[in-house]
């Protein structure tokens, strides 16, 4: 529909345009075969024997031991022909309940929505919160506001984590069949259905609540598409397994950008100066939670799947992962001194730095034997604590 001037509309135009890169990033008639025969290739190399040098460890190129299992080689030899990995054509006892009731297990497994739900949850409310109080709105978010950002952060956390489904496909079906869709629980072509749901559902309801948040939705779509494609250089950035991580988590600032314009959006304003640490700080955040849930103890180590403990070591893995904890300490800090709560955050802050430092030393010393689960968890509380810190900092300051 033009707009008064005869031109078309602007939000027009951001949902055609929208609609175009949905359609270009779902399509499943473009398959990466490339990318599929290079990892089943990759499956076949060894593992170089790490440098001596820290920064060089971590920047040298470095391909995975991956061998494949008897019993995976039987699975692969009595596949069909023309069957793709990743989707049975044999409908197992697990593919017999509802679909709703599949995909519920499949969340359970894969996107536990009380652990994801929560750290999303705080992750909105703590944007929106310091994005009003460096307005000098002191209020709670609007409540439409953060039921749409709530909405729309969680079901883009969710797409992250169905197009990585589709990008880990072979190696899934190769080293570990008992997740859900190599055992056969889902399909990709269902996932690929709930990806489309929330895409749309995603237009919609920002169409409706703030139609120019539809660009930066665009920007945060655009950034996805991109990510599922390994930026057209997947064979160079897996011999660079640096580049590959920190390119990977350059897309946390952009939904932070998304979250703390959900409130100054609306109200007609701009992006606050002194949220720039903020979006710092969700960058470094997500260093940190990815790193801890991917360092494991020699004992937990599988073939086939990439950690950081097995790429760089235990010991330097969690070096790095310590380093990405203070940076973000930094940041964390730069941002409540900006809301004027510096006292009470960096208390927090300093209090969880003795935590994750006591847990980093019985897990490099061996003391536990679920080294992986309790990196996680603490890499889990850093996030959450540190952005309900943040998130309430603007009410504790005028309680102060």
């Amino acid at each position: 529909m033009p707009g008064a001037d005869g031109k078309p509309s602007l939000c027009l135009m951001l949902l055609h345009g929208a609609l175009h890169l949905l359609k270009c990033f779902v399509d499943p008639k473009q398959p990466m075969r490339e990318a599929d025969n290079h990892r089943v290739e990759r499956g076949r190399s060894t593992m170089q024997m790490p440098s001596t040098n820290l920064h060089e460890k971590m920047t040298e190129p470095v391909s995975f031991r991956a061998v494949a299992t008897r019993h995976s080689r039987r699975r692969l030899a009595s596949r069909p022909p023309g069957e793709k990995p990743g989707e049975s054509s044999s409908v197992s006892a697990e593919r017999s309940p509802s679909l709703i009731r599949r995909l519920w297990q499949y969340q359970q497994e894969r996107f536990p929505l009380h652990k994801h739900g929560v750290l999303v949850a705080a992750f909105s409310f703590a944007g929106m919160s310091l994005s009003a109080g460096l307005r000098n709105h002191l209020s709670m978010p609007d409540a439409a506001a953060f039921l749409v950002c709530l909405f729309t952060s969680l079901t883009t956390f969710l797409m992250l984590r169905i197009a990585d489904e589709h990008k880990d496909k072979v190696e899934d079906a190769l080293y570990r069949p008992y997740l859900p869709v190599p055992r056969g629980l889902v399909s990709l072509g269902e996932l690929r259905s709930v990806f489309k749901i929330c895409a749309v559902s995603q237009l919609i309801v920002n169409g409706l609540f703030c139609p120019p948040l539809l660009l930066l939705l665009c920007g945060i779509w655009s950034y996805l598409f991109l990510m599922s494609k390994e930026f057209f250089a997947g064979d160079w950035l897996r011999r660079h397994p640096v580049a590959y991580l920190l390119s990977h988590m350059l897309i946390l600032p952009l939904i932070d950008g998304y979250i703390t314009a959900c409130d100054w959006l609306p109200a007609g304003s701009h992006l606050p100066l002194a949220l720039i640490p903020f979006l710092m700080l969700s960058f470094f955040n997500g260093l940190v939670l990815e790193l801890g849930r991917k360092i494991r103890s020699p004992g937990e180590e599988e073939v086939g799947v990439e950690t950081y403990s097995l790429l760089w070591g235990q010991r330097r893995s969690l070096i790095v992962w310590s380093a990405a904890i203070v940076v973000a300490a930094i940041f964390a800090t730069l941002t409540a001194a900006a809301s004027g709560t510096l006292l009470v955050v960096s208390a927090a802050i300093v209090l969880l730095i003795v935590c994750a430092r006591s847990v980093a030393v019985r897990v490099a010393k061996g003391e536990t034997a679920q080294s992986a689960g309790r990196m996680e968890t603490m890499s889990a509380c850093w996030l959450l604590i540190i952005y309900l810190c943040l998130g309430l900092s603007p009410f504790l300051n005028v309680m102060g």
